[in-house]
């Protein structure tokens, strides 16, 4: 969320993705005579549908989705620890080489970006 204070005008936006849609909203008010402008959806995108799993996983994960081109896995610390090319719309990441821990996999697909924790045992 990011709030804003203009003389007597407020002007805050924020945005939610608990839905798997990406949702931004805008709102303007003047503080002193107590007018709205509303609050305003000015985005509203649905993220790429994207699966990992199993979570938490051993030997391996699957990545699943449309329109897949790549996978970064990063550990807690940021650091990249595997980098794979995907070439079809299901693939199995062998990640048996990691230590266990958390794990946050990042997934480029056509149409963007999707992040997604998990746990190797």
């Amino acid at each position: 969320m990011s709030v804003s204070m203009t003389k007597d005008t407020m002007i805050a936006a924020w945005g939610d993705v608990r839905t798997g849609v990406l949702n931004i909203w805008f709102t303007k008010k003047n503080v002193v005579a107590g007018s709205s402008a509303g609050v305003q959806n000015i985005v509203c995108e649905k993220l790429p549908d994207v699966h990992i799993y199993p979570n938490p996983a051993s030997n391996a994960i699957v990545v699943s989705g449309e329109g897949l081109e790549n996978i970064c896995i990063y550990n807690l610390i940021g650091r990249i620890v595997l980098r794979r090319s995907i070439e079809k719309e299901s693939m199995t990441i062998d990640i048996s080489k990691l230590p266990p821990g958390a794990y946050v996999a990042t997934v480029q697909t056509k149409v963007g970006l999707v992040s997604q924790k998990f746990i190797r045992n």
